[in-house]
């Protein structure tokens, strides 16, 4: 469930394959999540994002609330690579497909990338991220799928078919 101003909440529908795991904000390809060849992908609503995303200790920028104001804040920070950005409709909903890969080679930083409340979401050296920023009635929804540089051909199609067939619904 995602929470929105004025109590409406939506369902996030998933067509999960066999052998990934779930909780409330997150799925992944079981048991690889993490480094070197994990798959997962989660939604958060995130409002920050740090202007030095190797020390997220030193503050938080807030984000404005369309998702071009997120999408610019993200395609601003150092150490990525290999960015691009297109326009998508997913479950009727349209928005920005933002992709990169993170480099912090030669630095020791686990990079942050945005908040959302007390929550970071940091991201490892050679991680490709995948993130589909939303505009689901006037609230901005971020599909965040991650992989790495071993992660499979066929968990990488696992986890296109994950997204390209989620629905988002009201719920009254």
């Amino acid at each position: 469930h995602v929470l929105h101003p004025g109590v409406i909440y939506r369902h996030v529908i998933l067509t999960v394959p066999e052998g990934w795991e779930g909780g409330e904000f997150s799925i992944s390809e079981a048991p690889g999540r993490e480094l070197p060849d994990g798959a997962n992908i989660g939604f958060r609503q995130p409002s920050t994002v740090f202007p030095d995303p190797c020390a997220p200790e030193r503050g938080a920028i807030t984000v404005g609330s369309t998702v071009e104001d997120l999408v610019n804040a993200l395609a601003d920070l150092p150490n990525l690579t290999a960015s691009a950005q297109d326009e998508v409709t997913i479950s009727g909903f349209s928005g920005t497909h933002l992709t990169f890969v993170v480099d912090t080679e030669g630095i020791d930083c686990v990079m942050a990338l945005y908040g959302q409340g007390s929550f970071i979401r940091a991201a490892d050296n050679g991680q490709h991220q995948d993130l589909w920023i939303l505009d689901v009635d006037g609230m901005r929804l971020v599909i965040d799928a991650a992989t790495y540089p071993r992660t499979t051909a066929a968990d990488h199609a696992e986890l296109q078919a994950i997204v390209q067939t989620l629905v988002i619904e009201r719920t009254d």
